[in-house]
């Protein structure tokens, strides 16, 4: 629903450099990069003028109120373990 959290004050401004930090620092390292190629690494590591760009790229995002259409792609991927309950 569009509407949610509209009348949330709290939710009415498009996200700060401190709430996209807080979100940068809680990514996990040693995952999968996504679509993109950029591993988590990259971002928790890629400084104040990255923080910047991203919280420019999150308030371009919220004042369209539109996600890109390259946000939605996700590829999962099942990679068996050697000695992991029956595999190989």
């Amino acid at each position: 629903d569009p509407t949610v959290g509209r009348g949330n004050s709290y939710m009415s401004q498009p996200p700060s450099v401190a709430e996209v930090r807080c979100a940068v620092q809680q990514m996990s390292f040693g995952k999968a990069p996504g679509a993109d190629s950029i591993p988590a690494e990259i971002y928790k590591h890629g400084g104040e003028q990255l923080l910047q760009r991203l919280t420019k790229l999150c308030e371009r995002t919220w004042d369209q109120e539109a996600v890109p259409n390259d946000f939605h792609d996700a590829r999962i991927v099942h990679i068996p373990v050697e000695g992991k309950q029956g595999l190989l």
